[in-house]
């Protein structure tokens, strides 16, 4: 489809907050075209920009006017990999849910429910002729972005941790629909539950509070620990290299603040999380890399 998206009818899916553990949902509607994706929070709506995104609950908000969501990573995720433009979100709290496969629920309701508008989409792409590189001044987390020009649209993605279970992975996704369905969408976040804010955040298995549990998310124990420590019928997916993989899906949900779909650009990213990723391309895009 070389114009403008939305969808034709309205869907909704159920979550978890993974704050508090409740029950929660999200629906979403057509929105007409040059509106692009719009968030819903009781009355207020907010846009789903790259200026008004931080990093806040180790996760990507989004503040506006004194109103915010959270969690937009992975549902954008989804909508970003189905290239879709104009879309209405409507939360039944100001957290985007938590399913068990990640961003696969979303992917599934929106796939076939898709329309064509008659706007011409307009892309990104790297200006540049040569690779363009930013990394961290963090010596505890190394942090680094390259931008090159590409044939195609590529994240390459390299982790390396200290932790046994997850040693180094590295994955290179050379973008299509059906590539991001099979081999990102369903990779869980990863949840290192001997850090203590993950505890405090997240990990409350002695109250039921906390969202976070076996199923929905890839559980990390100590540093020596060789295995994952999810239950074995919920396991890891995609051959142990999980943990890349959902790297991946937050760098495609995170681009989807941009408002636009890329091409012909490659990006190559080292241990980076939430933070640096949005630093880096706000930074980009001040600095008119992307044109």
């Amino acid at each position: 489809m070389d114009n403008q998206i939305s969808i034709r009818d309205s869907v909704k899916i159920d979550g978890i907050n993974i704050y508090n553990g409740n029950k929660n949902s999200v629906t979403f509607h057509h929105a007409k075209e040059g509106s692009g994706i719009i968030f819903v929070v009781g009355n207020t709506r907010i846009p789903a920009k790259l200026k008004l995104a931080i990093y806040r609950k180790k996760a990507i908000g989004l503040d506006y006017h004194g109103e915010s969501v959270d969690g937009v990573e992975h549902l954008l995720s989804a909508v970003y990999a189905l290239k879709i433009d104009n879309l209405i979100i409507e939360l039944s709290d100001g957290v985007c849910p938590e399913t068990d496969n990640c961003a696969q629920e979303f992917f599934d309701a929106l796939k076939n429910i898709r329309i064509e508008q008659a706007t011409p989409k307009k892309f990104w792409r790297y200006k540049g002729d040569n690779e363009l590189s930013i990394k961290s001044d963090d010596k505890i987390r190394p942090d680094h972005w390259i931008i090159k020009p590409s044939n195609d649209f590529i994240i390459d993605y390299s982790a390396c941790y200290p932790h046994k279970v997850v040693g180094e992975q590295k994955f290179r996704f050379k973008f299509s629909e059906g590539d991001y369905r099979n081999q990102i969408a369903e990779a869980r976040s990863p949840c290192f539950t001997q850090d203590s804010l993950s505890k405090q955040l997240f990990f409350m298995p002695k109250s039921g509070l906390g969202g976070v549990n076996g199923k929905n998310f890839l559980l990390i124990g100590s540093k020596e620990d060789k295995c994952y420590i999810n239950p074995k019928e919920f396991g890891v997916r995609y051959g142990g290299q999980e943990f890349v993989r959902h790297k991946i899906l937050d760098v495609l949900g995170t681009l989807a603040l941009t408002g636009r779909h890329f091409i012909n650009t490659e990006f190559r990213l080292k241990m980076t999380g939430h933070e640096f990723d949005l630093y880096a391309l706000k930074r980009l895009f001040k600095e008119g890399y992307f044109v």
